[in-house]
């Protein structure tokens, strides 16, 4: 009897084994999902190395802070505790050259000034050492078997949430990093059709965006506000918050409406994104077009990519709202592209002849690295940047070599969008 149960025990854990071996497994949920933390860290006790992941806890922590006395606090007893060999009771493995050389910024710090990123090479350098010698090691223990048996119990696609499938299908559908994003795919793999533009879609945001009590001012430089959202928003078991940015650029309406939807500002906008007009697509009253968006992030991240609807309405005050409305959330596509959720609405306001109040309400998982906590709290620190572009954008457009855009005012009721999305 006890043979045929060990054997049974065997043959589900050889299954589990082979499943793992169909996934490529993120390393950077090892630091996102609490259960799976925790399920690491007891694997790294018993080998007697927890304090790599100790010290990128401790990083994580140290990028929260909000006032730069508090950072300089934690940098000097992360300087004192994990970098310092003469004073370190934690020591990680960094390289000679790197350890020297934070250690020297740190010595430029003070309470008044404590930059965020001081310790970001010595954290990439942890990381990566970490991924490499423990993660394959790691999911073939007899705790990590254990840990996913139960959790496929619970759950039998789990393995979704924490990997990728690794398929012939999806090897050849993945573009190499030298391929465009223009590279043709297929509809019925990130569209479904029940999705659609209602008046809810519109009204939605701007409700929310005009409601004082869903908001908390995190930054105001006059006329240019940042605001994050009291509450959260989930995606699965994942939850962030949403960011409110408010400014004024002395251009008119129609002017800021094309400068945003141009092939100028997707250059200026960010060189890590490449957009694809997939498709235009007419529901009646509104019409939207399908675009597919990918970015590309530093290595160890895994680049993201995912697709939204967007289009815009003239309301009856004469502001302009544009949605942009994900097409699928949070689903992993390739081993080399994580699915990311994006939403988006922006409305243009005129305040007269020459100047229009922006108003963009966003969240997207692509600013998160270890948690969604950090991408909120980035936010904390997010500049004059996007404001800056789209400023450069409206220059270009409208200077001597200006472009004419020769669009006509927007109808109340339907947007054609495909004029203005073809120049991306």
């Amino acid at each position: 009897m006890s043979s045929v149960l060990g054997m049974n025990i065997r043959s589900a854990k050889n299954d589990i084994i082979r499943q793992i071996s169909r996934y490529e497994i993120h390393f950077e949920n090892f630091f996102d999902c609490q259960e799976l933390s925790d399920c690491f860290q007891e694997y790294l006790r018993k080998i007697r190395n927890i304090e790599p992941y100790s010290f990128l806890k401790e990083i994580e922590r140290f990028v929260t802070y909000v006032g730069s006395k508090a950072r300089y606090a934690a940098a000097a007893r992360i300087i004192r505790e994990y970098v310092d060999t003469i004073t370190a009771t934690k020591e990680v493995n960094i390289g000679h050259k790197a350890r020297n050389k934070v250690i020297e910024e740190f010595k430029t710090c003070n309470e008044a000034d404590c930059p965020v990123n001081l310790f970001d090479e010595v954290r990439l350098s942890v990381y990566l050492e970490l991924k490499v010698d423990c993660l394959n090691n790691f999911v073939n223990t007899e705790g990590f078997l254990t840990f996913l048996q139960d959790k496929l119990k619970q759950n039998p696609d789990y393995l979704q949430r924490i990997g990728v499938l690794k398929t012939n299908k999806e090897s050849d559908d993945t573009s190499t990093d030298e391929e465009s994003v223009g590279t043709p795919v297929t509809l019925s793999r990130i569209y479904d059709a029940s999705v659609t533009l209602t008046d809810q879609d519109f009204e939605g945001f701007v409700e929310e965006m005009f409601d004082p009590s869903k908001w908390q001012l995190i930054s105001k430089i006059g006329e240019l506000s940042f605001s994050l959202s009291k509450s959260k928003h989930y995606s699965k078991k994942r939850g962030i918050k949403k960011m409110l940015e408010t400014g004024v650029v002395p251009y008119t309406q129609i002017e800021v409406f094309n400068g945003m939807h141009s092939k100028e500002f997707a250059k200026i906008q960010d060189s890590a994104f490449t957009y694809d007009v997939l498709d235009y697509i007419d529901f009646g009253k509104y019409a939207g077009g399908l675009i597919h968006v990918k970015v590309k992030l530093k290595f160890p991240l895994m680049d993201r990519d995912f697709v939204f609807l967007t289009s815009a309405k003239r309301l009856e005050n004469g502001d302009i709202l544009i949605v942009r409305k994900s097409v699928q959330e949070n689903s992993y596509l390739t081993d080399k592209h994580i699915r990311a959720f994006s939403f988006s609405g922006s409305l243009l306001r005129k305040i007269d002849e020459k100047n229009t109040r922006y108003y963009i309400l966003s969240f997207t998982d692509l600013m998160g690295w270890f948690t969604p906590k950090l991408f909120n709290m980035t936010l904390k620190y997010k500049n004059t940047e996007w404001h800056e572009r789209l400023l450069e954008t409206l220059k270009i457009r409208s200077g001597p070599d200006a472009i004419d855009a020769g669009v006509e005012p927007i109808p109340k009721s339907l947007t054609h969008y495909e004029k203005f999305m073809s120049e991306l």
